[in-house]
């Protein structure tokens, strides 16, 4: 057996262990961040730095899997902005109240599929947000002359982070304490052929987005990455 092997081995036992653990500390607090409820539609603005939101409804998902969104997620936010060069960003939002349960914040890929799109290209990545970083997801989701690359990543309490371990670890680590965390999911994304045209305005769109905040907001957003 190779190092690279035992050492997956003993992760993933100790994880079991972990989680087997967490079960047994069922968690008693909500979590609340902020002394305020969460206001997406309050907290993002309509137009900032050269972005402002068209009259027509962002390109969202079909009705059906619309509906299960929003049985899921308490608030989401769905917009389209455009900016004074004529690119194109569509933003969604979802904010979920409870990560610890199966209401949890779902990957954005299992809405894609459900509506035919073929997912390509994901890779996980690090985008730069005001004085930090925020871990995010890169894929291309194609259906028919549809070429839509995304980006997106999730926030569990007050951290950013990608669907997997990594947010098994932070939702373990709220679950120790007796905390029930809340979550964001955010993803942008654009038409673009060229996958590296469409992240360069993804990112540019977000830096501006995170600046327009106020520190409650970037906080938010971000996991506090963007403060």
């Amino acid at each position: 057996m190779n190092a690279a092997l035992i050492r997956s081995v003993l992760l993933g036992a100790c994880l079991a262990a972990a989680m087997a653990l967490g079960a047994g500390l069922r968690p008693q607090i909500a979590y609340v961040p902020n002394a305020a409820p969460v206001d997406l539609q309050q907290m993002v603005p309509v137009s900032f730095a050269g972005w402002s939101t068209e009259d027509t409804q962002s390109a969202g998902f079909s009705a059906d899997i619309q509906a299960e969104i929003d049985k899921i997620y308490g608030q989401v936010l769905d917009r389209t902005y455009v900016d004074r060069l004529g690119h194109r960003v569509m933003l969604s939002i979802a904010y979920g109240k409870d990560q610890e349960s199966g209401s949890q914040l779902h990957r954005p890929e299992f809405c894609y599929e459900a509506q035919g799109f073929a997912i390509s290209d994901a890779r996980n990545g690090t985008m730069a947000i005001g004085h930090g970083e925020v871990p995010v997801r890169r894929m291309i989701a194609r259906l028919g002359p549809r070429i839509e690359p995304v980006t997106y990543w999730m926030t569990v309490g007050s951290r950013a982070t990608l669907p997997g371990i990594s947010r098994k670890l932070v939702q373990l680590s709220y679950g120790l304490t007796g905390v029930v965390p809340d979550g964001l999911l955010v993803r942008v994304s654009s038409i673009d052929a060229s996958a590296d045209d469409a992240y360069h305005v993804q990112e540019r769109f977000v830096g501006d987005l995170v600046a327009a905040l106020d520190a409650t907001g970037r906080a938010r957003l971000t996991g506090g990455a963007g403060i």
